[in-house]
């Protein structure tokens, strides 16, 4: 349990660069919050509102006991950075919990000597990634029968919408125009030479490109952190036929800057090859989130960041070892190869030529046996086949199969 007292968020951590470790993906900090590090969501005074009106501090001046309020939000959203912003905005009215761990009984006699000690109502914060709903559940029993004055302020996240109420508020990853502006102008501070593309964004960004994921990760690029979790608590529950999808798609737009149509997944998906697919059936929301469609029809991943992500994780999923995935990447380069080839006699020209793109090209550009002097002497091979090449793994199914 911390304790978030009037000391705290004073002093920086030397091991962070303050301000800029958030902006690239990682929980903001006491002294983040302090500084004005964060940008403000619509609903956030809202939700702030409706705070400050059970701990007492509405129009009548009276608390209203133990209430719970939740706050749903879909991954990437910033929920957790809210209900940490609203805590530290009132930490100094009123005595605020960040609650890291539970055990129902002794969690409520800590709560309730401090309800005691200071004769105020309590703000908690609870993290539904830390503490469980049933463990959340049955503190709030306990201090509702005791009488303790309590706020809970409950942090879910969920992958489907949900219907915002009296205590209830749902905030989604995509932002309102508004929303989009605050974003981009505060990280256009700290990265100029991102300017024309983030203004850029603001102005016609795709539905896709309005989160604040997708900003963050346009304007650090390799320096984001935010993005393997992101990635991670998508994937988490896929199926292995959406993982292959998202795989494949991922194979073609990194290593060879191609969509893919996604009628070529038919037969994977064990539909009917002469019948629409409909990835809006196919893919739930949230994996949607690491898709765009370009055409009718025609999808890739949103950027090539979280293409390569997908890769990753999808080869080697409980590693963060690059050589794992690598190691895994000619026997499944091989059957996306084998995909590419399809079941027909003569091969779709589409995906004849994203395997061109993926095992021939080097750079997106030279064919092979087409390559400048160079390019020979160094045996340089296109992206995919030097990957599969690390530390000797490099398997000829790959070529052949393409062949």
């Amino acid at each position: 349990m911390e304790l978030v007292g009037a000391n705290i968020g004073t002093i920086a951590d030397e091991a962070r660069e303050s301000g800029l470790s958030f902006l690239k993906g990682k929980e903001v900090t006491w002294f983040e919050l302090g500084l004005g590090c964060d940008v403000d969501r619509d609903k956030t005074e809202r939700i702030r509102r409706v705070v400050r009106q059970d701990l007492g501090v509405g129009p009548d001046k009276r608390s209203r006991g133990t209430t719970r309020i939740n706050l749903y939000h879909s991954p990437g959203a910033g929920g957790s950075t809210i209900g940490r912003r609203i805590l530290w905005d009132l930490h100094l009215e009123f005595p605020a919990v960040a609650l890291k761990r539970s055990v129902a009984a002794e969690t409520a006699g800590r709560i309730e000597l401090l309800y005691k000690l200071t004769g105020l109502p309590i703000l908690v914060l609870l993290e539904g990634a830390a503490i469980q709903e049933s463990l959340a559940d049955d503190l709030y029993s306990i201090l509702k029968a005791r009488q303790v004055s309590t706020v809970f302020l409950q942090i879910l996240r969920r992958f489907t919408q949900v219907e915002d109420r009296e205590r209830s508020f749902f905030v989604d990853s995509e932002l309102s125009a508004v929303e989009v502006t605050r974003f981009v102008h505060r990280l256009a501070e700290v990265r100029p030479a991102r300017r024309s593309r983030l203004f850029a964004l603001a102005a016609g960004g795709a539905r896709e490109e309005r989160s604040a994921f997708y900003i963050g990760l346009e304007t650090f690029e390799e320096e984001f952190e935010g993005l393997t979790h992101y990635v991670g608590t998508r994937l988490k529950d896929a199926t292995n036929e959406q993982r292959m999808v998202l795989l494949y798609l991922s194979f073609s737009y990194h290593y060879g800057q191609q969509a893919i149509a996604a009628g070529a997944f038919a037969s994977m998906l064990s539909l009917p090859q002469t019948g629409r697919v409909d990835f809006h059936k196919v893919l739930p929301n949230h994996l949607r989130n690491l898709v765009r469609q370009v055409s009718p029809d025609v999808w890739q991943p949103v950027h090539d960041l979280i293409g390569r992500e997908i890769i990753r994780q999808c080869l080697a999923p409980d590693s963060l070892d690059n050589r794992i995935w690598r190691q895994n990447l000619s026997t499944w380069a091989a059957s996306f190869a084998e995909f590419c080839r399809g079941e027909d006699v003569i091969p779709d020209s589409d995906l004849k030529d994203v395997a061109s793109r993926c095992f021939l090209f080097r750079d997106n550009r030279d064919l092979l046996g087409r390559e400048s002097p160079e390019y020979v002497a160094t045996g340089h091979f296109s992206q995919l086949i030097q990957d599969t090449r690390v530390r000797g793994n490099f398997r000829d199914e790959s070529a052949s199969d393409v062949d």
